[in-house]
């Protein structure tokens, strides 16, 4: 890890952790010394640290639309940017969400792939509960799993390389019986999520 900053919930609380990430307030401290040191007006055009590969940025989606345009404003468009789930809360929401374009996220397949991981099951819990099959979707997606997982568990701590998928994601069984996931890769695209190709891993 080459840098972290931590950020307030105001506007320009993150807008000055993204200028400490970048060492955007260094380049605009040393252009202030040089101006000093020569005694007249210099041209200066903030520059970036060069250092970065990638950018994680742990954030809910209302910070998330405030962090990524900072970042892009500072410098950082072309760095790949990488968020945990909770960048999306679930539902599409493309007028809010275009301000995350180009963020990428793993999340679970009834969250990105509905129509694919149990369409049935999926619209009956819409239609049963309403809003809350929203707000709530990942945690009824782990009940389903919890449930149809049962009876596959001992094929899954038989052979090492079997899985079941699930409507969560991938699941396995390690050699200490602990439940593991893999989850599906998306990236923002013009506000909606899209699913990458399974080839791409994380950071």
């Amino acid at each position: 890890m080459v840098a972290y900053q931590a950020y307030g919930p105001s506007a320009q609380e993150m807008a000055q952790a993204v200028e400490r990430l970048l060492d955007i307030d260094d380049s605009e401290r040393r252009a202030r010394e040089l101006r000093s040191l020569l005694g007249r007006d210099i041209k200066h055009e903030p520059r970036r640290r060069q250092d970065v590969d990638f950018i994680v940025m742990a954030a809910f989606g209302n910070q998330a639309r405030q962090l990524r345009p900072q970042l892009k404003f500072n410098r950082a468009s072309d760095v790949p940017v990488y968020a945990t789930s909770h960048v999306y809360r679930g539902t599409p929401n493309p007028e809010q969400d275009r301000d995350v374009d180009g963020v990428m996220f793993e999340d679970m397949p009834w969250i990105l792939t509905p129509d694919q991981a149990d369409p049935t099951l999926h619209r009956a819990i819409q239609d049963y509960w309403g809003e809350n099959a929203a707000n709530y979707g990942r945690l009824y997606a782990f009940g389903v799993d919890a449930y149809r997982l049962i009876p596959h568990l001992p094929r899954l701590r038989q052979y090492p390389f079997a899985f079941y998928q699930g409507v969560t994601g991938r699941i396995a069984v390690d050699e200490s019986d602990r439940v593991t996931r893999t989850l599906v890769w998306a990236r923002f695209r013009d506000g909606r999520p899209r699913v990458l190709e399974p080839e791409i891993s994380a950071p």
